[in-house]
């Protein structure tokens, strides 16, 4: 891994960053957006409730150690149960973290903590919905602007060592749908 000075920021533009899963349709749009289609079939979940264990959902992502910020706003045409769209931190199959939107039936904003099984929390919400994770010492906030432009944490979580962040996109049961990231910003250190 290169060596970063603290507060270093990472564009899309940069070289470093790497699909877990290429969609077939994406594009960097300047240094802070980025647009895809989500393939269908794909997901980020291990075990709970239906023993289903699946990692082939598309992120876009860059390798971290230590503290981190990420943020970006998220738009997608969410229509089909359990279409998502959000910020990923992938330490490995076992261990990660993804949060953003969610269609059940309605909108709602959630967070999944994934260590050995997936858990899973939800809250209503609406799109376009902009989020942040940051890591100080091992320890990841996961929060939600509200209407005020104000972070409002909404997961608090260990996730230490090595990680892979970025924002990504699954359609367990669905089609695919348009995914867009905009405002976005990775700040390591």
């Amino acid at each position: 891994m290169t060596e970063f000075q603290v507060g270093t920021k990472v564009g899309l533009t940069s070289k470093e960053w790497s699909w877990t899963n290429e969609p077939k349709d994406w594009q960097v749009v300047g240094d802070d957006a980025l647009a895809w289609h989500c393939l269908p079939g794909s997901d980020f979940w291990r075990l709970t409730e239906s023993g289903v264990v699946r990692h082939n959902g598309q992120a876009f992502v860059a390798e971290v150690e230590g503290d981190f910020t990420i943020e970006g706003q998220i738009e997608a045409d969410l229509r089909q149960q359990y279409d998502q769209a959000g910020l990923f931190a992938l330490a490995d199959e076992e261990r990660w973290l993804k949060a953003g939107a969610e269609w059940e039936g309605g909108l709602l904003v959630g967070a999944v903590h994934t260590q050995g099984s997936s858990d899973w929390s939800m809250a209503p919400g609406s799109l376009p919905v902009g989020l942040r994770m940051r890591r100080r010492q091992d320890t990841v906030d996961v929060a939600v602007k509200d209407d005020g432009g104000s972070w409002q944490m909404i997961r608090q979580l260990s996730l230490p060592g090595p990680v892979s962040v970025g924002p990504y996109s699954c359609a367990p049961a669905g089609d695919g749908f348009e995914t867009r990231l905009s405002e976005f910003l990775l700040t390591r250190g």
